[in-house]
């Protein structure tokens, strides 16, 4: 247990240093902040419901290729509720994103992977394991205007297999995001 354990810890630290570097390498003048809210639920086996409030930033680089195709990093931070109708838990999360879009066409497709703190990891329908997670996402946003994004994320959230009670949880989610 305790080697899978540092073997994390280590996928961890070189993931904390590679996002490091791209931000580093990424930063400029320019970058967009955004703020926001989300809010979804798990539509498989037992009922969890999670609300958020969120922000982050969109770095001013993108790495172009084949025909107006575009890669965009950034990060975002969230804090939140979760909760199975009868257990609830502070939830919050920070780590980095990656835009896939096309030019100026308004919809980009968005992925990321971050740490992520539970305040309780025993639900009555469920036990995390523990009450540090990771919760990765895919999600299609849509910027109708400069300023308004709506979205929709399906994002997966468990421990990775840092303890040997690992059932995780499959959640989809609708956003809103204001852009500055």
């Amino acid at each position: 247990m305790k080697h899978r354990f540092l073997n994390n810890g280590r996928r961890i630290i070189r993931f904390t240093i590679s996002s490091i570097i791209v931000f580093v390498i990424c930063r400029g003048d320019a970058q967009d902040f955004f703020v926001g809210a989300r809010g979804g639920a798990s539509l498989e086996g037992d009922l969890f419901h999670q609300a958020e409030v969120f922000g982050g930033i969109d770095l001013p680089c993108r790495w172009k290729f084949y025909s107006n195709w575009y890669l965009r990093p950034g990060a975002d931070a969230s804090a939140g509720w979760i909760s199975d109708g009868d257990t609830s838990a502070f939830i919050g999360s920070i780590g980095p994103l990656l835009d896939l879009g096309k030019g100026r066409f308004p919809l980009t497709l968005e992925g990321g992977v971050a740490p992520t703190l539970i305040s309780q990891h025993r639900f009555n329908s469920r036990n995390f394991g523990d009450n540090f997670q990771f919760t990765s996402h895919i999600g299609l946003n849509w910027k109708i205007t400069d300023r308004f994004t709506v979205g929709v994320r399906f994002q997966h959230m468990s421990n990775a297999g840092i303890t040997h009670i690992n059932p995780g949880v499959n959640m989809e989610f609708l956003s809103l995001r204001w852009n500055f």
